[in-house]
């Protein structure tokens, strides 16, 4: 027969079995507690004693008193007999004050009565030893020097605590040049802390938060000013790459086209947390080597954030809360080396300048990218310092390779083959970058190819349900696109965003057309290549009387400013395709800007003689 704790106990077999040995019929499909109901009611009962039999095999209670003034234990029994039996408790006689007795000297060699004796009496267990050493270094006990035979002080304990007036003096010694015997496991690499020391500097390899990475040596790296042994060693290696943060708090060190791939380097989110990253900075450091099982290294520590050092870095500024100001530099897309009197005539009569938000409208046939190649080589000849950066979108393979061989820029792109959210996500990691270097006080020129694809690609990821404009535009699609556009500006503390976006004019009803009616209002230069022009063979196809800059006489000189009003008043009743022949047979004739100003006077007077 079993218990009903027994029963529980039991898997569902064992009661199965138990029940076929008893004869007992159970269901197929019955739950382990209807199982154990069936069993135990089936079960025959035992009989109940009764209470006066249970009282007389009970055990009488005792209960331990302890006195400091006898060295009998009084034993204290319980009334087994039932409450009804018991006659009527009388309520206690009033206490009779009596003088209290002196306590007297123990008995014997009993000692007297303490608070620490009297936990020892109600927890029985010996003082355990302190040990003041880990599992990694020896305790107090061990002799760890070489040659020394003098046993180690072990203090003794009694019953009710370690013995103090046992423990005999130790003098200070002198340090004595002996040899240190260490154990194996003294050896051993200490277990790393993940909360660096407040006193820690910055970039240290105590940034590192992962158990397994090398030993955090400060000191060393003090003497030798940041070379620790496990670098000298060759265990670590070199990592950079621009921040990609994840919503969850840790990023990655994105290797070239800012998308993900097994080239990225892991970054943990104390090492966010503790320096203040942002997404699209540049992140200089070392990583810990790949073992089998990662998928990505991971970055060590920090050495330099966006080309500057980690210790003496001045505070970082928010680009949200720098001041915005008109452009007053131009950049000058033209030089000696790159005659092109595309970039001329955009000098001239449409200068774009340091912060300028500009779109440039152009026909389909026209190839924008070789275009912006041109730009990004003429703006690296003027402004060694510029950075220059283009973005492709929904590019073919073959022209992307061309065009990294023959421009000097940085450049982002994305296929035509590719899914809508990898255009997105390179989109947003290059506004981001041009926004940490102009935060620096660096001066940043990002040309987009194709903006009405850029604008199609935040279309296509847009819900169904979502309402559409005209030209299949869907509500929203371009809060993403107008943020690229609105990053352009000069800043008064100091650096800037310049935006060249190219967009290809189409007619009316299509999504092109709906984008350009969208943007053009946000933007403060407008750079016209007509497709009329082009097909009337007028080359470059500029658009003298359309394009034009805000404020773009702060950009030119007083001499240009003279001239480009006298070329505007010269060309007003004349079509764009006269007025564009006149400027193209006049600057044909010269190399430069200056020069053509120079002798325009001389033009003008020769054109009214005539």
């Amino acid at each position: 027969m079993q218990t009903l704790e027994e029963l529980k106990v039991m898997t569902v077999a064992q009661l199965r079995k138990y029940a076929k040995e008893q004869g007992i019929e159970l269901v197929t499909n019955m739950a382990k507690q209807a199982i154990i109901d069936k069993i135990y009611a089936a079960q025959p009962k035992p009989e109940e004693k009764s209470e006066s039999e249970q009282q007389k095999k009970a055990p009488a209670r005792r209960a331990l008193i302890i006195s400091d003034e006898s060295d009998d234990i009084p034993v204290m029994t319980v009334n087994t007999r039932s409450r009804s039996a018991q006659a009527p408790i009388k309520p206690p006689a009033p206490a009779v004050s009596a003088p209290r007795p002196t306590p007297q000297p123990p008995k014997g060699n009993k000692p007297a009565f303490t608070l620490q004796g009297a936990r020892a009496w109600h927890n029985p267990q010996p003082f355990a030893t302190q040990q003041t050493g880990s599992k990694y270094a020896p305790s107090l006990g061990t002799p760890l020097i070489a040659g020394d035979t003098k046993p180690a002080y072990k203090p003794a304990f009694t019953r009710f605590g370690p013995d103090v007036s046992a423990q005999p003096e130790i003098a200070p010694q002198s340090p004595q040049p002996q040899h240190v015997f260490r154990p194996a496991y003294a050896q051993q690499e200490p277990r790393r802390t993940l909360v660096p020391k407040p006193s820690q500097p910055s970039g240290m390899p105590g940034d590192t938060y992962f158990p397994s990475s090398p030993l955090n040596a400060r000191e060393s790296r003090a003497e030798d000013n940041g070379a620790p042994e496990f670098l000298s060693a060759g265990d670590v290696g070199e990592g950079a790459g621009v921040l990609d943060i994840h919503p969850d708090g840790y990023g990655f060190l994105r290797a070239g086209n800012y998308l993900p791939s097994l080239k990225d380097i892991y970054v943990s989110n104390a090492q966010i947390r503790r320096f203040a990253l942002r997404n699209g900075d540049y992140i200089e450091g070392k990583t810990r080597p790949q073992r089998e099982m990662d998928r990505y290294s991971a970055l060590l520590f920090i050495n330099k954030i966006n080309g500057e050092e980690v210790t003496g870095r001045p505070p970082r500024r928010d680009f949200d809360k720098l001041t915005a100001i008109y452009p007053h530099r131009r950049i000058k897309l033209s030089s000696r080396t790159h005659k092109n009197l595309a970039l001329r005539m955009i000098d001239l009569f449409s200068p774009i300048g340091f912060g300028q938000r500009a779109l440039m409208v152009v026909p389909r046939q026209m190839d924008t990218a070789a275009f912006f190649g041109a730009v990004a080589a003429s703006t690296k000849e003027n402004y060694p310092e510029l950075t220059a950066m283009l973005l492709l979108v929904d590019e073919k393979p073959e022209e992307i390779t061309a065009i990294k061989n023959k421009v000097d820029a940085e450049i982002l792109y994305t296929t035509f083959d590719e899914p809508p959210e990898n255009t997105a996500r390179v989109s947003d990691m290059v506004v981001e970058r041009a926004k940490r270097l102009a935060e620096s006080g660096r001066d940043v020129l990002l040309m987009l190819n194709d903006f009405t694809a850029l604008c199609r690609a935040y279309n296509n990821m847009m819900p169904q349900s979502a309402r559409e404009l005209r030209g299949g535009l869907v509500a929203g699609a371009l809060t993403k696109p107008k943020q690229l556009l609105g990053a352009a500006r000069n800043l008064k503390e100091g650096g800037s965003i310049t935006v060249v976006a190219a967009i290809i004019g189409e007619e009316e009803g299509t999504l092109g057309s709906a984008v350009m009616d969208e943007v053009q209002s946000v933007v403060n230069a407008k750079v016209i290549f007509d497709d009329a022009l082009h097909i009337s063979g007028v080359e470059p196809p500029y658009s003298l009387q359309k394009s034009q800059t805000t404020q773009g006489n702060a950009l030119l000189t007083r001499d240009e400013s003279e001239v480009v009003g006298h070329v505007r008043e010269l060309t007003k009743g004349r079509s764009d395709e006269e007025a564009g022949r006149l400027i193209l047979s006049m600057m044909e004739k010269t190399d430069t800007n200056r020069e053509f100003t120079t002798r325009f006077d001389s033009w003008m007077e020769i054109e009214k003689q005539g």
